[in-house]
């Protein structure tokens, strides 16, 4: 949401050449950017090099070893563009066009506070987005502008694209920890709001669903860091 009256610019007007009326500052900005990605599995991965090797693709040899790396190596790098590269994106225009008090958020996840075995990429890169959060809110720029800098920690959303994932199987207890994003909008709407509601700055706030299959229920949310 966008405040009235004039913000910081940097020479940015309304997208009228001219015109007097800059950008406003924003009450908030949240970072929902993410995605995940497995592991590579080695046994699969040698499956696919055999059926590719016997259609004649990649030459007639491969070093399942070093092929293995190279996957490994690209899954971190895909999960760090997709889940850390945008945090640091949002603070930087967080700092040109928050309004002085305002909230920054971003979707971390509760499973990276642990080792995350089968999703080392993911982890790390969610690891590295806590961190950055945490950090980011001791920064001389943050402090000056008193904003407050929050990491909501789901353990899986509510999407159509999850629920797609898990199947039809109304027992799977994985139905059981997805949080609807209508609950953290809700949440983040009360923080912009009221001031005094909202986590210290730097805060790591874990969200335990209530939900099931049927999409009953909602979510509380539980400061962890």
């Amino acid at each position: 949401r966008r405040k009235g009256g004039k913000g910081k610019t940097n020479g940015m007007k309304n997208g009228e050449e001219g015109g007097e009326e800059m950008i406003g500052g924003f009450d908030a900005i949240i970072c929902a950017s993410g995605g995940w990605e497995g592991d590579v599995d080695f046994d699969d991965m040698v499956e696919d090099l055999e059926e590719k090797e016997a259609l004649g693709e990649g030459g007639v040899h491969w070093d399942v070893d070093e092929e293995y790396v190279k996957r490994s190596a690209k899954v971190v790098d895909r999960m760090m563009k997709m889940n850390f590269c945008p945090v640091v994106a949002a603070s930087l225009i967080g700092e040109q066009f928050l309004s002085p008090g305002g909230l920054f958020v971003i979707i971390g996840a509760s499973a990276a506070l642990s080792p995350t075995p089968g999703m080392i990429g993911y982890g790390s890169a969610k690891t590295a987005a806590h961190h950055y959060l945490q950090t980011y809110a001791h920064t001389p720029s943050s402090i000056r502008n008193d904003t407050t800098a929050v990491g909501i920690l789901p353990l899986m959303l509510d999407t159509p694209s999850n629920r797609a994932m898990i199947g039809e199987d109304e027992g799977d207890e994985r139905y059981g920890t997805m949080v609807k994003p209508e609950s953290i909008a809700k949440e983040i709407g009360e923080w912009i709001r009221h001031g005094h509601l909202r986590p210290h700055s730097g805060s790591l706030v874990k969200v335990i669903a209530k939900n099931r299959v049927e999409g009953a229920g909602g979510a509380s949310f539980h400061l962890v860091r």
